[in-house]
């Protein structure tokens, strides 16, 4: 499957017939090796954090969080240690 890379685009290509709430694994498509998890999302949910790192440094502190439940889009952008995926809808106009 592919998804789009720009941070709240939920455009897909591929797989993408799995019903909302279905909970996903999430693998490198490199190594295929499950992505490292960092945690639950604290809604209630029951997801879980998955990372994307940003660099190879492979840190907590440069990733995107995506969660492994279908149609649950709560992802995070995580760079420098700082969410700015949440500065980022609340100042639309930057």
């Amino acid at each position: 499957m592919h998804i789009s890379p720009i941070h709240g685009d939920r455009r897909k290509a591929g797989f993408t017939d799995i019903a909302n709430g279905t909970r996903v694994k999430l693998m490198c498509p490199v190594t295929g090796k499950p992505l490292d998890k960092l945690g639950p999302v604290d809604d209630g949910s029951g997801a879980d954090y998955y990372a994307i790192y940003l660099t190879q440094r492979l840190s907590k502190g440069a990733c995107v969080m995506v969660t492994d439940i279908w149609g649950h889009y709560h992802s995070r952008i995580v760079d420098d240690n700082a969410v700015i995926s949440h500065w980022a809808r609340t100042h639309p106009d930057q």
